[in-house]
């Protein structure tokens, strides 16, 4: 459900992740450790809209000028959505609140939404307690009210899928069409994401730290988060990282550590990872010179894309195998 407010490694890579930045962090999580003791002794933003009863009435009315509107299909479905949400059903109150802020199905309802993400996030909904932290944070719906607006994000950040919470506020920030647009704000939630474990954060985080954005350009941190979503199986970092020990960035150059990323990436079917790969066995950097294997690496690409300068390259590279090795490297791209 997250959107965007707009107007919304692998021994060696564990060893650079120890080396960035630690301290700080640290010292970040002892901070809102406290705030979210703070926190959780005194419950904050009790929901002061009208009672569920009195809530579901609303929406009945405007629902009844709506649905007609709509194909019984939809229609079924926003049913089952607002008895499962009268029914207390987080998930649905958090649902029913991006329906309302949105005008999806229904007619836009900010206030409405603001009832039901408060309800929802009440309830423990992540996802509605991140929101409400934006919609406090930018004045939507609600006074701007900083004091809530972290609440509410630590509420979702000491969550079980806190990580992914933390993400979404980043992207918030993150998003330069936003009015909201922070940078440093973004990176540092998307570096608490990346230290919990997701994926996307780490991947993000290594393409900031690579090409300097909005920071200055730093490809050693670039290869710590790489590495940790490399080393989770992420095709895209391991390509990205399988580039970095080919080049030299943030490491010595290392051109077999780079066949073997890249090669983890091409088995994932990455297309410029199998490319390059491809090329690697070709010319023989970071492996022994195979002209079966390149070929086999570049027709399973091609198999995928079937691009005019990948069946030149097949047609050049043929002429450099008997028709026995050909024939090996048709066989062994079909397992690749």
């Amino acid at each position: 459900m997250a959107k965007q407010r707009g107007v919304h490694l692998g021994l060696l890579i564990c060893t650079v992740a120890v080396l960035s930045g630690c301290a700080s962090y640290n010292e970040k999580q002892r901070e809102n450790a406290t705030v979210a003791q703070r926190i959780h002794e005194e419950p904050v933003a009790v929901y002061e809209g009208p009672p569920l009863s009195l809530l579901m009435q609303t929406v009945n009315e405007s629902a009844a000028e709506t649905d007609a509107l709509l194909p019984p299909s939809q229609t079924a479905y926003l049913a089952r959505l607002r008895d499962k949400a009268k029914k207390g059903d987080a998930n649905a109150q958090a649902e029913l609140g991006d329906l309302y802020f949105d005008g999806r199905l229904v007619e836009q309802n900010i206030p409405l939404a603001t009832q039901w993400y408060t309800l929802a996030a009440q309830r423990g909904n992540t996802y509605a307690q991140y929101e409400l932290g934006i919609l406090y944070h930018d004045g939507i719906g609600f006074e701007a009210d900083e004091k809530k607006s972290n609440e509410w994000f630590l509420k979702a950040d000491n969550a079980n899928d806190s990580a992914l919470a933390e993400r979404m506020v980043g992207e918030h920030f993150m998003n330069r069409l936003g009015a909201n647009y922070q940078p440093i704000e973004g990176i540092a939630w998307y570096e608490r994401a990346g230290e919990g474990g997701d994926v996307q954060a780490q991947l993000r985080l290594g393409e900031i730290y690579l090409n300097g954005l909005d920071v200055q350009r730093d490809p050693f941190k670039a290869l710590n988060w790489y590495g940790k979503a490399a080393a989770s199986g992420d095709a895209d970092a391991q390509y990205s990282l399988g580039l970095m020990f080919l080049n030299g960035e943030g490491v010595e150059k290392d051109p077999k550590t780079a066949v073997t990323w890249l090669e983890k990436a091409a088995r994932q079917r990455l297309p410029m990872a199998q490319y390059n790969l491809a090329q690697m066995y070709q010319n023989g950097v970071g492996v022994p010179r195979d002209h079966i294997i390149a070929y086999a690496w570049l027709a399973a690409l091609y198999a995928q894309q079937p691009m005019q300068s990948y069946k030149k390259d097949l047609k050049d590279w043929a002429e450099e195998l008997s028709s026995a090795d050909l024939q090996s490297a048709m066989l062994l791209s079909e397992q690749l």
